[in-house]
């Protein structure tokens, strides 16, 4: 599973929790025009006196990429696909990557 750090989220209202990471897993690729993510939305913290850092699920979905979304991942300018997917997930659920 591929794990980014997002810009906090408000998730929807519905969880009253601030989404912080974002896990992508694929579960299923054609290797033609589609693919199936295991997407976990979890917000993780630290204690600051004692550095210890906890996680917490908030959401777990599943998530496709298919037809142009997939056709038109870039694989051919030296990005990693994994990457590529990834990005192309977390805008599609309306995240944004953390810089």
């Amino acid at each position: 599973m591929k794990i980014v750090e997002i810009e906090p989220f408000d998730y929807g209202g519905r969880l009253k929790k601030t989404a912080t990471h974002v896990g992508v897993q694929i579960i299923s690729d054609n290797l033609i025009d589609g693919l199936v993510t295991l997407v976990t939305v979890f917000s993780k913290s630290s204690n600051k006196e004692t550095e210890e850092e906890t996680s917490e699920i908030l959401e777990n979905f599943n998530e496709t990429l298919s037809g142009k979304e997939y056709t038109t991942l870039d694989t051919v300018n030296g990005i990693d696909i994994n990457e590529e997917i990834v990005k192309a997930i977390i805008k599609k659920i309306g995240f944004q990557k953390k810089r």
